[in-house]
């Protein structure tokens, strides 16, 4: 079989995995108890001098193929092909390993592919080690030992200028002439005025919340990442959440981590730190970050987590959200979890898939006879879960839904409530139409449009019914005209999902139907727009379409002020789609329109 039937293959099938959480953990330790007992006993053998007998090397080769690890066949089988200078078999491992590689882990990803160009070049299959080097960088382009398999891979082809623009970089990094000196002679005689290479930080791909999360779930977990590791894994996962002063300080923190059994040379680590955090800097989008890391958010950004907790404190008193969601990328576990737990004691529960993920790595990793200890995901949500079982148990309940508008519509006919005669939607109608984003009508919503699509104001003709989604500050331009209009454009990072004005109305306020996130049962607030004294304002006026109905038709008075359980209902989409704000907009309007 030739090298590329080997390695095009497994590239193809680590482009289009999906490794999930579940899948990461149990490639941390072996499912049978036997061979996790076994392991360090026969893998001790195989790595015990230089030759090894081939029955240790096939004693663990038979393990970790049971095993099925990509962590295994990487940091045990492949390491020890490579120490032996089987090149040909560390290549066979190397390439099963990367198929099950996460491309959401940077580190596993980066080392993984690194590890095959290495392969290529001592095999001496130039072309494909510079082109599995690239592939690599992507992962991070400053990645000094990617650099230096790339550097010796291009001069070996004959490409001077580039292997010279590569140590020109490693040069200026600061990197030890000892440990580059091998590309170092391959460009000796060779040197010319040159650029030197510049680590573009744009080739690391965006991380989206599913990765993210995780992520952050097992990042902590790979048995062959030494600490420093977990710091610069950090970095370029928060460099794919565009989050620049985290990359920064990630990467900063790497070497502070480094312990005295670390297989990285320290003068390395410092080097890959500094020139990381220079790259991730020079990028034009990130000044504004990086200007908070030294200014009045510096704490947040201290080398020792000891300030960045005090900070955390503070931020939770002044019910500061923001700069709590901000910290849900600190590179340390604790204050993560630290902040993740004050946001929910605010009522913010957006996070909750990424504490979910964390526990889900929780609970996979006991599985593999290590439990996780330290600040835990798991004992958060079990806490949250129980504080919320205790607050159902006490609290009244609020009759909702379906059963509401039904009270509701019996009241209309019995006093004949409507000016004209209702106007129900046929099925088919009622299934066609979708709120923003594809999503289902509410069921309260269907069963009153069921009963008449008028009295509402939602649909401008009967006859073609439509659904017709504006902005906040589309609803104000369309109920007051322009100049009021114009004062809620501010209002997009707030509120930033579509609404629906109920009508009629008139006056300096009216009510939007805004579809946010839905509550429990399913139903989106009904929110109160006004512009009193020029300034523009928005509450949650009501928990959904059937209380505000409820209200409209006087079936039942919904009254947050005297009743605990409107409240809560209230608090939930306070929650859920206003940040736990009730006036969301504060202007400094010089005139009043």
């Amino acid at each position: 079989m030739s090298t590329a039937q080997v390695i095009e293959p497994a590239f193809a099938a680590f482009e289009s995995n999906d490794v999930t959480i579940a899948a990461f953990c149990k490639a941390l330790a072996p499912a049978d108890a036997a061979d996790r007992e076994a392991l360090p006993r026969v893998a001790a053998e195989a790595f015990a001098g230089a030759a090894p007998p081939a029955s240790a090397i096939e004693a663990l080769v038979s393990l970790v193929d049971r095993w099925g690890s990509f962590i295994a066949r990487q940091g045990f089988v492949g390491t020890l092909f490579t120490r032996l200078g089987r090149w040909e078999d560390a290549l066979v491992a190397h390439a099963a390993a990367l198929r099950d590689t996460p491309r959401w882990h940077a580190t596993s990803a980066y080392r993984v592919l690194d590890a095959i160009a290495d392969d290529l070049l001592h095999l001496g299959q130039l072309e494909e080690a510079v082109r599995f080097a690239e592939r690599a960088l992507r992962f991070d382009p400053t990645n000094p030992y990617v650099l230096l398999t790339l550097g010796c891979a291009v001069a070996k082809t004959g490409d001077m200028a580039r292997a010279v623009a590569i140590h020109a970089y490693l040069e200026a990094c600061a990197y030890p002439d000892a440990w580059r000196h091998e590309l170092t002679e391959l460009v000796a005689g060779a040197r010319r005025p040159v650029e030197p290479y510049s680590p573009d930080m744009h080739r690391v791909g965006a991380l989206s919340d599913d990765d993210w999360a995780r992520f952050l779930a097992v990042k902590d977990f790979n048995p062959f990442t030494v600490v420093e590791e977990v710091y610069r894994a950090h970095s370029i996962a928060c460099l794919g959440r565009v989050r620049y002063d985290y990359a920064v300080l990630s990467s900063q923190l790497a070497p502070e981590w480094q312990g005295d059994r670390s297989p990285f040379d320290a003068k390395v680590v410092r080097a890959w730190s500094t020139a990381r955090a220079a790259a991730i800097a020079a990028l034009p989008e990130a000044a504004a970050q990086i200007a908070d890391m030294r200014g009045a958010k510096a704490e947040r950004f201290a080398a020792s987590s000891l300030p960045r907790m005090t900070y955390l404190g503070l931020r939770e008193k002044e019910n500061d959200r923001a700069s709590l969601l901000e910290m849900l990328c600190d590179p340390e576990r604790s204050v993560m979890l630290s902040a993740s737990k004050a946001l929910l004691g605010l009522g913010f529960e957006g996070h909750l898939a990424l504490l979910e993920a964390m526990a889900t790595g929780e609970k996979a990793k006991k599985k593999t006879g290590s439990p996780w200890g330290g600040a835990s995901a798991e004992k958060i949500l079990a806490a949250r879960k129980k504080k919320a079982a205790g607050a159902a148990a006490k609290a009244p309940k609020l009759h909702r839904g379906v059963a509401l508008v039904e009270d509701v519509i019996a009241r209309i006919r019995k006093e004949e409530l409507l000016e004209q005669p209702p106007r129900a939607l046929a099925p088919e109608v009622l299934a066609s139409l979708k709120l923003p984003g594809d999503r289902p009508l509410s069921p309260a919503l269907r069963a009153f449009l069921a009963f008449d699509a008028a009295s509402l104001g939602l649909l401008a003709d009967l006859d073609e019914p439509r659904l017709e989604p504006l902005t906040v500050a589309g609803a104000a331009l369309r109920q007051w005209g322009r100049r009021v209009g114009d004062l809620f454009e501010g209002v997009l990072e707030d509120l930033p999902g579509y609404c629906f004005l109920l009508g009629p109305q008139d006056g300096n306020r009216c009510e939007v139907l805004y579809v946010g996130e839905p509550d429990a049962i399913g139903e989106y607030p009904v929110l109160t727009l006004d512009w009193d004294d020029g300034v523009p304002d928005a509450c949650v006026s009501f928990p959904g379409i059937d209380v505000y109905l409820a209200n409209r038709f006087e079936v039942r008075r919904f009254d947050p002020d005297a009743r605990k359980a409107d409240d809560r209902a209230l608090d939930e989409h306070r929650r859920l789609n206003l940040g736990g704000r009730r006036a969301l907009i504060e202007t400094d309007a010089e005139d009043d329109p």
